[in-house]
């Protein structure tokens, strides 16, 4: 399927004297993204070059930034070896896409607050989607303890969805993902976790004899374009 790769799953180190960066190995085995290396250690004021493949045939990459305890930022976008969105960073990020359409992060002068887990993301985009593709940060809101839980996720023209679990201070968790509004592929997650898509792609996550461990943020990822959307579950 073309569609938003996100990780399985991820946690960012912090050091007192160093820079900790931590790339997340994308999706299940057999989805194709690979990120190198995987963990890297550099003295302050340093640079960290990250390495990222896409899966084969996707043309467009993006970066986010996972500090510890918070949802992915938005770092830079490349498609067709182009830089065409880039979110509020210092100068010393910069990235490349090669012929190839992998991608380079480059984190120049490096700071303690650059420990973090860095996410690549890889999609497919048409040549008719010319211009740069919006690119929507994590943002999430709580849900009280009233089960079963329902989220809803607006996919309008995006064959493809998927949901991940974050939960607090790891990375996300593959959970379940719809194309054309079949089930394609499915977590390791209890039957209490299911999902509809609907005609106009839209799904739905439906979480039903809620505990306290389904308290996370919740993502969704549809494809054609990269959009992300994060709903907080509270379940107190």
């Amino acid at each position: 399927m073309a569609g938003l790769v996100l990780p399985g799953s991820a946690r960012g180190t912090r050091l007192l004297c160093c820079v900790a960066l931590c790339l997340s190995g994308t999706g299940s085995a057999d989805v194709g993204v690979t990120q190198s290396p995987r963990h890297l250690i550099k003295g302050q004021g340093g640079e960290a070059v990250l390495k990222c493949r896409p899966i084969s045939g996707h043309n467009r990459v993006s970066w986010y930034q996972q500090a510890r305890g918070q949802g992915p930022q938005f770092l830079i976008q490349y498609y067709e070896k182009s830089e065409r969105d880039r979110g509020n960073i210092p100068d010393r990020f910069s990235a490349q896409q090669f012929s190839d359409y992998s991608s380079k992060l480059n984190v120049s002068s490096l700071q303690l607050a650059d420990s973090a887990t860095y996410l690549c993301a890889s999609s497919l985009a048409t040549a008719l989607q010319s211009h740069p593709l919006p690119v929507q940060k994590l943002s999430g809101f709580p849900f009280p303890l009233q089960p079963p839980a329902v989220l809803n996720s607006l996919s309008r023209a995006r064959a493809g969805v998927s949901w991940y679990q974050q939960a607090r201070g790891q990375g996300p968790q593959f959970l379940i993902q719809y194309y054309e509004k079949s089930e394609r592929d499915r977590g390791n997650i209890p039957d209490r976790f299911s999902a509809q898509q609907f005609s106009d792609y839209s799904s739905k996550l439906n979480v039903s004899s809620l505990q306290l461990a389904d308290s996370a943020l919740y993502l969704c990822a549809s494809s054609l374009d990269t959009a992300l959307r994060g709903s907080w579950l509270s379940a107190d």
